[in-house]
């Protein structure tokens, strides 16, 4: 601990908590409880400062001009590149894959960058578009389902909460049907080399530099082929824009931001969400005798089990919170996961309840200028997905196999969800 918190170090002997160590994996939110109470503001043994409490984690967001967000970047960059190996990879790539790491996205900017990507990039989600959202995301939740029939057992995550949200995002994205089991391996990929148990080897190295060449070799064709032959496609608005202010690095980082952004964590919020109705079964009833219940259940769900556990700052400057002082640069996991859950924000939060109403005040897609751009999405997904299986979701239980989690602190989400007739 810092040496301004001797006191809080007595009492903290035998509490450790890394964000990305593994052992911290499985039920996290027991670790959140004993932080929140005895340590709300922890500096890790590897130099990260834990920030769990609601108003702490909500603070810094509301505050871009004191908590810089260019760390996100760093830190993608320092964990896929090293000294320790060779890069034949980034030779055969259309692009240079070490630029295209290092190109800034929305994420990992801070103002006034970050207010003219944002800016740009709104107009791929004009009201047009978010139209044609909706057209997608209905074909593609009924292809799904297909494949689910009453009396028969069927995994949640293999048949529903993975290939829709890869479905929507390879449309949107305007890549073919072919390619979704790409885009799918791609963010698994890029995820797990980045916040996975091979976090920082040489080999999560090579296969992070390997999937970029992939993605870039798919994407960078379109990109080309929408400056010669404008269509009405998200892509098309991303090359219009590059005639401001985006390179062909910022737009494939776009793509590359959206992908993982609609993909990984909207899987995690069915699957999480179908987890805690059947876990809670008179929840479920309640949503099921009122379905207008349905937008309080993913809300909840986002609440309660939140898809992204954590975000990463820096401070500016020297600052103080409650009486720690945190220096200029030193990181700052704010673990919303945690702040999710804390019971001074949301009274008995130990408790998933679907008639809870609490509006936007969660923080599971961020809070203030670096809200998650694709929460529109994620929460348009959920609502087709859960509302076309909710009336039947009675029939199954979860299996008696043990959940098995993601290989990934960052991600809450499970590899698999069997479910059973009942």
């Amino acid at each position: 601990m810092a040496s301004n918190s001797s006191t809080m170090f007595e009492t903290l002997k035998q509490l450790v908590y890394e964000p990305f160590d593994a052992r911290f994996r499985e039920e996290p939110e027991r670790f959140y409880e004993r932080l929140r109470a005895e340590a709300p503001v922890y500096r890790s043994q590897a130099g990260y400062w834990i920030l769990t409490r609601y108003e702490d984690v909500q603070a810094v967001f509301r505050q871009p001009e004191r908590y810089s967000n260019a760390i996100v970047g760093r830190e993608a960059l320092s964990q896929a590149v090293g000294d320790d190996i060779s890069l034949p990879e980034a030779g055969k790539a259309p692009v240079d894959l070490i630029g295209l790491l290092a190109t800034p996205n929305m994420v990992s900017t801070d103002p006034p960058r970050h207010t003219e990507l944002r800016r740009i990039v709104n107009r791929a989600f004009l009201p047009k578009r978010r139209e044609q959202w909706d057209d997608f995301i209905g074909a593609c939740t009924a292809e799904c389902l297909a494949s689910v029939h009453d009396g028969e057992p069927w995994d949640v995550v293999a048949q529903l909460a993975m290939p829709l949200p890869v479905s929507v995002i390879s449309r949107i994205l305007s890549v073919g049907r072919e390619r979704r089991v790409d885009i799918k391996r791609w963010s698994d990929t890029i995820i797990s080399t980045a916040q996975g148990d091979e976090r920082g080897t040489s080999q999560a190295r090579m296969r992070m530099l390997g999937v970029l060449r992939e993605f870039s070799e798919c994407f960078v064709p379109i990109i080309e082929d929408r400056r010669k032959n404008l269509q009405n496609d998200m892509i098309s608005d991303l090359v219009r824009a590059e005639e401001e202010a985006l390179s062909t690095l910022d737009t494939l980082t776009f793509i590359k931001s959206l992908m993982l952004a609609g993909n990984e964590t909207t899987t995690g919020l069915i699957g999480n969400t179908i987890v805690l109705l059947l876990q809670n079964p008179h929840q479920l009833a309640k949503v099921q005798a009122d379905p207008g219940l349905l937008k309080n259940a993913i809300e909840e769900s986002l609440r309660f089990r939140s898809p992204v556990q954590f975000s990463i700052r820096t401070p500016t400057e020297d600052v103080s919170i409650r009486g720690a002082t945190i220096r200029r640069d030193e990181p700052i996991v704010l673990v919303i996961g945690s702040a999710n859950r804390d019971p001074e924000a949301f009274p008995d939060a130990a408790r998933f309840d679907v008639t809870r109403n609490i509006g936007g005040k969660h923080l599971a897609f961020g809070h203030g200028i670096h809200t998650c751009i694709g929460f529109l999405l994620a929460r348009r997904e959920a609502t087709a997905a859960l509302g076309a299986i909710l009336p039947r979701l009675h029939q199954w239980r979860l299996s008696d196999a043990p959940l098995k989690r993601v290989e990934s602190n960052f991600v809450y989400g499970y590899q698999e969800i069997q479910l059973i007739p009942r």
